[in-house]
């Protein structure tokens, strides 16, 4: 799993306001040890209300939910 503290203390204290927080390049998440599963309930740790948007920008996955998610 890689080391997220510091993230979790610069960006994520910032999800308190957040109404949409995007995940992006799922599809390297694996090979990167990274679990999107925890990064989502850690997000929601931190505001329940926070929709989650998970994505792969370079093959437009995700990108209607995102539009969606942001009301365009």
């Amino acid at each position: 799993m890689a080391d997220l503290r510091g993230f979790r203390f610069g960006a994520f204290k910032k999800l308190g306001q957040a109404h949409v927080a995007v995940i992006n390049k799922k599809d390297l998440a694996d090979s990167m040890e990274v679990s999107i599963e925890d990064l989502t309930n850690d997000i929601h740790g931190i505001n329940p209300e926070t929709r989650v948007v998970v994505m792969t920008a370079r093959d437009g996955e995700g990108i209607e939910e995102l539009i969606g998610a942001l009301e365009l």
